[in-house]
């Protein structure tokens, strides 16, 4: 009984941060597989990059995301910024469900201010289609938030490029 009230205590930041997050995404319609790099190449809210404290990059290929580098810091005290929080608990918990379905298809680094993440082409379809269905849910997630906070996150998806 005691565990399970330590893993509720755990678990309950992340959960309640992805709650409101979801709560507030009015704006998802679909998520397509067309992407083209955007977040630095158009909108004026993109041009000061002295502003922006989280820089998300998604790289696509062969119709597949491949990697996923996250940097920076939300800018406020550790628990007190809701922007990191909610980018944190998204990304978290995407390699969490990567490794527990394709620990041996995927490679990664975190460190303070850093997540990367990387996807080894898997001969077995069935892994590929369940590791990039993780991911593109995950960027949906980190899309709605950039899309909320554009002047705190650099949301960069880019097609076909060399990683």
């Amino acid at each position: 009984m005691q565990t399970d009230v330590i893993y509720i205590q755990l678990l309950l930041p992340g959960f309640l941060a992805l709650w409101y997050i979801v709560k507030n995404l009015t704006f998802i319609k679909t998520l397509t597989t067309n992407f083209e790099c955007f977040g630095g190449t158009g909108g004026d809210q993109f041009a000061r990059t002295d502003f922006i404290l989280i820089n998300i990059k998604v790289f696509e290929k062969k119709e597949s995301i491949a990697r996923v580098r996250v940097t920076g810091h939300g800018g406020s005290k550790k628990g007190e910024d809701i922007v990191c929080s909610a980018v944190s608990s998204i990304t978290q918990t995407a390699l969490a469900g990567l490794l527990y379905y394709g620990n041996n298809y995927i490679n990664w680094h975190k460190e303070h201010g850093l997540l990367d993440i990387s996807i080894s082409v898997s001969e077995d379809q069935g892994i590929s289609v369940a590791l990039n269905a993780i991911l593109r849910t995950m960027v949906l997630g980190l899309r709605g938030v950039s899309k909320e906070y554009p002047e705190r996150i650099r949301l960069e998806l880019c097609k076909d490029v060399e990683i």
